[in-house]
């Protein structure tokens, strides 16, 4: 199936093997993000890292226990021997690639028990989840990570059949909450994010499909475009669009992610 690139910002497009694909680049490496970690091994505590990087998984936060690359943000772990002679805490500390601390979490020693690491890792795994999204004002951090408000998409259908637009947002929520944005919540929203999908009929049984994602700051003035494109089976169209919605989304929030970090940085 043929595949139209989407366009960051009305840049010029071209063909890609995979539909609704976004070719963002390089991506722009923002302090505080929740993605990529590389956790250190832990001194005395084989395994500890492992356990971290499970733990990070299920807290929607990429992570490895192997080399660091470039961008990612390095995740170090020991005892705190300046916490009190006894017990001493366990303290992990996130730096940044320049070797600048983030923020900080302590928990206490893990116990001898075999499944004491498992438990130090899930707890600590929570607790920086929270850091980086900037939901737990006890823990101090350097950078918090903006509010952004997924808006109801708009569909203009010239076909028959249907396209629930409410699972594109959520589905477009979730991409960019697994990115390590904040998304959602009670406080006013930093960036808000509108999508219009466009439903056309093209030829050979496949209708044609384009989404269009705006970025806006707070006060509304659109900051970034990104555009998307690719032809659909017809029947596609007659049945349950979520799979569709997933994959359009999980597409284009690379693009989305990298309107917002770029005006972050501005």
């Amino acid at each position: 199936m043929a595949a139209l690139l989407p366009a960051l910002a009305a840049a010029a497009c071209g063909p890609l093997p995979h539909p609704f694909e976004h070719d963002a680049g390089a991506g722009i490496a923002a302090p505080g993000t929740l993605a990529p970690l590389a956790v250190q091994p832990v001194a005395g505590l084989p395994g500890l890292a492992e356990a971290m990087v499970e733990a990070l998984a299920h807290q929607d936060i990429a992570a490895t226990s192997g080399p660091a690359g470039p961008t990612f943000l390095v995740l170090r772990g020991g005892l705190d021997g300046n916490s009190g002679p006894s017990p001493r805490s366990f303290l992990w500390q996130l730096v940044t690639p320049d070797g600048r601390v983030l923020g900080q979490v302590r928990q206490p020693v893990p116990s001898a028990a075999a499944d004491g690491q498992a438990k130090l890792a899930a707890g600590s795994a929570a607790s920086l989840a929270r850091l980086l999204r900037g939901d737990d004002p006890n823990i101090a951090v350097a950078v918090r990570q903006p509010r952004i408000a997924v808006r109801p998409v708009q569909v203009l259908v010239q076909v028959s059949g249907k396209f629930d637009g409410n699972s594109l947002s959520r589905a477009m929520a979730d991409a960019l909450a697994r990115r390590g944005l904040t998304v959602g919540g009670d406080e006013p929203a930093s960036f808000l994010v509108d999508g219009t999908l466009r439903i056309s009929p093209a030829k050979d049984g496949q209708d044609l499909i384009e989404v269009e994602w705006v970025v806006r700051d707070s006060a509304g003035k659109a900051l970034g475009t990104v555009s998307q494109g690719s032809p659909v089976p017809h029947p596609v169209l007659e049945g349950d669009t979520a799979p569709l919605a997933r994959q359009i989304a999980g597409a284009g929030a690379d693009g989305v992610q990298q309107v917002i970090d770029s005006s972050r940085h501005d």
